[in-house]
C-alpha cells in the first residue's frame, strides 16, 4: 500500500474514533480522544497540548495554531462538535469556490439543527453554478425545504426544473405539485419540448399516459429521423442519430409498458 493510501486510511480511522466518542464523552475529554485519534494518523504531527492541561480548566473549541495542524476532517469534526460556526464554515467552506464544499458547510450545519443557516448555504451551493455538484446540492437543499419549511418547498422544485430541466426533476415537481400540478403542465411540457427523450419518459413513467406519451412523437418527425431520411442526409448530424436511436428505445419501452393502448394510438395515427 502506498504512502498517501496508508495516511488517507488512518485519517478516516481516527475521524471515526473521533465521531464514535463525541456522542458520550464529555466536552473536557474530547481532545484526550483527538490525542489517541492522532496517534493512529502519524507520528510527525508535534504533541499537542489540551486546553485542559495548559491551564487547569477544561476548554472546549479553543482554535489554536496548534490545533489548525489537525488533520482537515479532524478540524472539520471538532468544529461540528464544538457548534462553532465561524470554525465550521472555515473548515468546510475554505475558500467558497466549489459547489460541493458550500453543501458540506450545509450539512455540518443541519447536524447541529442550525437549521436556518444549512438552507442558507445549501441555497448557496445550488445558485453556485449550473454544473453537477450544484445539481446535487438542489437535491439537498429541495429536501431541506420539504421537512423544515415545507410552505416553500414548491417553489424550489420550480426553480431547480427550470434551471435543469429533465425528467427526473420533472417527476419530482410532479410530486411536490400534487393537487397544484395542473398549474405547471403547461410550462413543464413546453419546456421538456426541447428535450423530446425527457418529454416522453416523463409522460410514460411518472403520467402514466401512454397515449399523451404517444401524441408527443411528432416531436421527432420521422420523415427526417427514419434511417432511410438519415442515410439521405449528405452529412446527418450526431443529434439526428442520437434523437432516432431515443425515440426507437421510448417506442419500445412504451409499448412494452402499455401494450393495449400503444396499439391503439399506432392504429389512430
Amino acid at each position: 500500500m502506498e504512502r498517501g493510501q496508508r495516511s488517507r486510511t488512518t485519517d478516516a480511522e481516527a475521524v471515526d474514533i473521533l465521531d464514535a466518542a463525541i456522542p458520550t464523552t464529555p466536552p473536557s475529554e474530547i481532545y484526550s480522544v483527538t490525542h489517541k485519534a492522532l496517534a493512529l494518523r502519524t507520528r510527525s504531527l508535534p504533541a499537542l497540548t489540551t486546553p485542559a492541561e495548559s491551564s487547569g480548566t477544561p476548554v472546549v473549541g479553543c482554535w489554536s495554531s496548534t490545533q489548525r495542524r489537525l488533520p482537515p476532517r479532524l478540524r472539520q469534526r471538532l468544529a461540528v462538535h464544538d457548534h462553532d460556526i465561524e470554525a465550521i464554515i472555515r473548515t468546510h467552506a475554505k475558500a467558497r469556490m466549489v459547489a460541493a464544499r458550500l453543501e458540506d458547510t450545509a450539512e455540518a450545519f443541519d447536524e447541529i439543527g442550525e437549521i436556518d443557516l444549512a438552507i442558507k448555504w445549501a441555497k448557496q451551493a445550488t445558485d453556485f453554478d449550473r454544473g453537477h455538484q450544484s445539481l446535487k446540492a438542489a437535491g439537498y437543499w429541495c429536501g431541506l425545504l420539504e421537512k423544515h419549511r415545507p410552505s416553500e418547498a414548491l417553489q424550489a422544485r420550480v426553480s431547480v426544473f427550470r434551471k435543469w430541466p429533465s425528467s427526473t426533476l420533472t417527476a419530482r415537481l410532479h410530486k411536490a405539485a400534487g393537487t397544484s400540478w395542473p398549474d405547471f403542465r403547461d410550462e413543464v411540457v413546453a419546456t421538456l419540448a426541447a428535450s423530446p427523450t425527457d418529454a416522453v419518459l416523463f409522460a410514460v413513467l411518472t403520467l402514466k399516459e401512454p397515449e399523451f406519451a404517444w401524441s408527443l412523437a411528432p416531436i421527432f418527425p420521422a420523415s427526417r429521423h427514419s434511417p432511410r431520411a438519415i442515410g439521405l442526409h449528405s452529412s446527418p448530424s450526431p443529434r439526428d442519430h442520437a434523437t432516432f436511436h431515443a425515440t426507437k428505445c421510448l417506442e419500445s419501452r412504451c409499448i412494452q409498458m402499455f401494450p393495449d393502448a400503444f396499439t391503439i394510438g399506432r392504429s389512430a395515427r
